[in-house]
């Protein structure tokens, strides 16, 4: 209200001013009386500081305040996160060695039992807990007839390829931690549907034959897919606890993890089912562009007993803030789908290989 004020009596001044035609100096003056005055009113609005000794002390700022949405509730600070994309397949490398290395044809698979999985993981690390998404479709094949034989018109083989998709949901609540142990509860959600005509893992193998030729424009053998079981979707809801366990001796770091979980599915009909787990990495200082990794887990669910492990080996190379993890493994399924889309070939538990990136920051 002040500097209203002032601008009016501004405005009244100026007005006279030009009725009596001062002179140009003393308009200059009281422009600079009352700009001095606009200040003078400027500053009164402004909040004082505390002084102390006749000087101003500066306030402190208010510290930010963390996330305290539901979600920051559940797993606390966020440390890290990781994305990852996998693939497995029958053959080494996916077969592309054949390109080079006609001579280790020998030792592909035949795209019959276990032959082809693609998947996407997403983690989230905090200080109280930790989340886990994972999207997978893995493909089994195994070969069958139509009217009493074996090939179509075109020669392609007719092939069976039940394909398993699967979406899993994990959370693991850290109960106590230390900077040697973790120990913690977890529960998990899997949605899974088998499927005779799926479109994941049968269509990007089927695209990746078809890519691919060698032995002077040779394409790998197609198939004519065929569709001999119904779907079929199973729920699984999953409760435990484990153990994280980190321990260095002589500049190699191992790190141990163990969990064990059991719940519920239903597949038509309501079932139990169970997993344990054991994980261990091995990283020897001296050589930190390399991490070995085993792991073996046997579980149980309306299928009967899979028993399964592997061997991995990532490359971690650290750019700023961002760690990109390359890895290549090898691992053994014997699992009743297995069982089931191997046996006819004579090999049910054939080597499966894996490759995938993961990227942490």
């Amino acid at each position: 209200m002040k500097i209203l004020s002032t601008l009016f009596l501004s405005i009244l001044f100026f007005s006279k001013v030009q009725a009596t035609e001062t002179s140009v100096e003393d308009m200059m003056s009281v422009n600079l009386v009352l700009l001095d005055i606009a200040k003078e009113r400027i500053d009164n609005l402004k909040p004082k500081l505390p002084c102390k000794d006749g000087v101003q002390v500066e306030q402190p700022k208010p510290a930010e305040k963390e996330c305290d949405c539901k979600f920051n509730g559940l797993i606390g600070k966020i440390e890290s996160q990781e994305f990852s994309i996998n693939s497995g397949n029958d053959n080494f490398f996916h077969g592309t060695i054949n390109l080079y290395a006609p001579s280790w044809r020998k030792y592909d698979g035949n795209d019959l039992g276990r032959t082809f999985n693609s998947g996407l993981d997403y983690s989230l690390l905090g200080s109280e807990g930790r989340f886990k998404l994972n999207l997978d479709s893995t493909g089994f094949g195994k070969y069958t007839t139509v009217n009493g034989t074996s090939r179509d018109s075109a020669g392609d083989h007719y092939l069976v390829f039940r394909e398993l998709d699967t979406l899993s949901v994990k959370y693991d609540k850290f109960l106590k931690k230390d900077e040697e142990k973790k120990l913690f509860g977890t529960v998990e959600f899997k949605l899974e549907n088998e499927t005779d005509d799926g479109h994941i893992s049968r269509d990007i193998q089927n695209a990746w034959h078809h890519a691919f030729t060698y032995d002077n424009g040779k394409h790998p053998r197609y198939y004519h897919y065929v569709q001999e079981n119904e779907d079929q979707t199973t729920v699984k809801m999953l409760a435990g606890g484990g153990i994280d366990i980190e321990k260095t001796l002589a500049g190699i770091t191992c790190t141990e993890s163990l969990t064990g979980k059991a719940g519920l599915s239903y597949n038509n009909k309501l079932d139990y089912a169970y997993s344990a787990r054991s994980e261990t990495k091995l990283k020897a200082s001296a050589i930190p562009y390399l991490v070995v990794s085993l792991w073996g887990e046997i579980s149980r669910d309306f299928r009967g007993t899979a028993k399964e492990g592997g061997v991995e080996i990532s490359f971690p190379m650290k750019i700023r803030k961002v760690t990109f993890k390359p890895y290549i493994g090898v691992e053994k399924h014997m699992t009743p789908l297995d069982k089931s889309y191997g046996t006819p070939s004579g090999n049910p538990y054939e080597i499966y290989n894996t490759i995938g990136m993961r990227v942490n920051w």
